[in-house]
């Protein structure tokens, strides 16, 4: 199983908490990705000492200075961003991963969810928002009528197709021209350009 994670050393009690309650609720092998700038092999160590059992911690440094022009916030930093951009990050013979923000406690198994056929969709979430909120985002978003509104913080990547789809200059061209009407950058950026090729799961 692989699960991915996004942060900064500020997050990195956080994500301890999260990979010890995915270890002990999860028998699987695991294999996390940690897309990071600030992060290094010494953090890996001191939190290896809270583990159970062995998993594997793959560290993925980044330059994020192609990020530069992207909206940011003390609630929302550039390291929001960097799942969008996980399936060029990751590699290759990674077909699929499961995304999760680090301020998550898991309580049961993954397995389920994690193994759900995309059906030919690139991501597999879940959506707090119905109705009226849903096409106030595509409104705002300039959204296909069709796009649900994801919250990003569980993502069933289709990295295999994701990989062969997703246009990087389409995406900076949507942040230059609607940066500054994101309320949840992510998660405006995903919905608007790939809301109509995910399926939605209950939360």
């Amino acid at each position: 199983m692989n699960i991915l994670l996004c942060l900064n050393k500020k997050f990195i009690n956080l994500m301890t908490s999260l990979i010890v309650s995915i270890i002990v609720n999860n028998d699987d092998e695991l294999n996390f990705y940690i897309i990071s700038k600030d992060i290094n092999a010494f953090c890996l160590d001191s939190m290896r000492k809270h583990f159970t059992r062995s998993v594997n911690l793959n560290l993925i440094k980044i330059d994020d200075d192609f990020l530069k022009d992207a909206p940011i916030s003390d609630r929302y930093p550039l390291e929001i961003y960097y799942r969008i951009f996980a399936p060029s990050l990751l590699p290759n013979s990674i077909k699929r991963i499961l995304y999760l923000d680090c301020d998550i406690i898991v309580k049961g198994s993954l397995k389920k969810l994690y193994n759900m056929d995309f059906n030919n969709n690139l991501y597999i979430g879940t959506t707090n928002v119905k109705e009226f909120l849903k096409r106030f985002n595509q409104i705002k978003n300039k959204a296909p009528k069709d796009s649900e509104y994801l919250n990003t913080g569980v993502l069933l990547m289709n990295l295999e197709l994701l990989r062969k789809e997703q246009n990087y200059e389409e995406i900076f061209d949507y942040i230059k021209r609607r940066s500054k009407y994101f309320i949840l950058p992510d998660q405006d950026i995903i919905s608007t350009l790939y809301g109509n090729r995910v399926i939605l799961v209950d939360n």
